[in-house]
């Protein structure tokens, strides 16, 4: 599995182990050992050679001994088996006591989809237990960057979308760790002294997961006990959903969060017009709508958001003070707390039109 752990996954892990190779040593069976080659072959970096990797073997096995006997060392071992990560790190835990073992996916994995790598130092964090965890579902376009701002600013936890590609690959691979425990040192990770947590799942990723992975019955054990608030955004005009996309896609300009991007913006060139591109994309967001029915069903007291009606207009303030309600929480009125920047210009609303014309003459009806 480690081969999934790619700088083009954004789960940095060769760089990370090479950047931690003073107090980090990877036990690797002879598989995970061909992954890690693979790997290095695949995405060459002058830093690989750092990495402390050994294989595990009777040698291997006979040092941590030694080592277990003279009290212990300050350096963790990653664990890393596709035959069964978690009964290996079982054996080790049980005959070396005084020594520090994580998993590469029960441990590791967790702490890069939290943005916390190095928390596999400090163990698992013993904070308050998650009371509640605020759900956002949403589709592309949205406007559910802000609205994760929002929350972010309400909960206190830093909702960020945890679900992506590269995390769905982890889960879906042959590679044998314990995901539930993966999936609580991940909670415990993005949980907050009060015990709020918050994460974004888009409804594109939403549909992989459960065609690729599949077992909602892990999520279901690993949130027992936590309360669970779900907030699930809507884009009513699919047109300009759309041409929101697309535009950004063709710009490489998703979001204004700086003047930089707001200067690249200005710069833009006119993006060329392409039905038969757009209306791929028109369908699929289309689609995207019958995924959240099935979170509107999962979840019958959801918030309901919809873009022009709760989010284009950008008052923070009180889209805020909504959310806090539902969500049970203090709200201050005074939080100083901006909406963001909207990327929508002539540009979009040219665009608009021209497909609205070309939709309804193709097929003799409005989009």
């Amino acid at each position: 599995m480690i081969e999934l752990f790619n700088p083009a996954n954004g789960l940095g892990t060769l760089q990370f182990l090479a950047r931690e190779s003073n107090r980090l040593v990877l036990l690797a069976s002879s598989g995970a050992l061909s992954g890690l080659q693979y790997a290095e072959r695949l995405f060459p970096h002058e830093d690989y050679g750092k990495i402390d990797v050994r294989r595990i073997t009777v040698g291997v096995l006979r040092q941590l001994k030694e080592l277990n006997e003279t009290g212990g060392s300050p350096i963790v071992f990653l664990v890393a088996d596709e035959a069964g990560e978690g009964k290996r790190l079982k054996s080790l835990r049980e005959n070396y006591p005084n020594l520090t073992f994580a998993g590469l996916g029960e441990t590791l994995f967790p702490a890069l989809v939290a943005r916390n790598p190095g928390a596999i130092f400090d163990g698992v964090p013993r904070k308050a237990p998650c009371r509640q965890i605020t759900l956002i579902f949403a589709p592309p376009r949205s406007g559910s960057s802000f609205v994760a701002d929002v929350v972010t600013h309400v909960t206190g936890s830093k909702a960020r979308e945890h679900l992506r590609n590269e995390v769905i690959e982890v889960l879906a691979s042959p590679y044998k760790f314990n995901r539930a425990a993966a999936l609580r040192n991940f909670l415990r990770l993005i949980t907050t002294p009060e015990g709020q947590a918050s994460t974004k799942i888009i409804s594109h990723f939403l549909q992989d997961y459960v065609t690729r992975v599949g077992d909602l019955k892990l999520v279901k054990r690993v949130f027992e006990g936590v309360g669970v608030r779900a907030i699930v955004i809507e884009r009513d005009d699919k047109v300009a959903q759309t041409i929101s996309g697309y535009l950004a896609s063709r710009r490489g300009i998703w979001h204004l969060e700086s003047g930089r991007d707001a200067e690249r913006l200005e710069a833009a060139r006119e993006v060329g017009y392409d039905f038969h591109k757009l209306l791929p994309r028109y369908l699929g967001y289309r689609h995207q709508s019958y995924v959240l029915d099935f979170t509107r069903e999962v979840f019958p007291d959801h918030l309901a958001l919809e873009y022009g009606r709760d989010i284009e207009a950008g008052d923070a303030v009180a889209l805020g003070a909504r959310i806090a309600e539902f969500l049970g929480l203090p709200w201050d009125p005074s939080d100083q707390l901006t909406g963001r920047a909207k990327l929508a210009n002539a540009e979009n609303a040219r665009l608009c039109a021209r497909f609205r014309a070309d939709y309804e003459e193709l097929l003799g009806m409005r989009p």
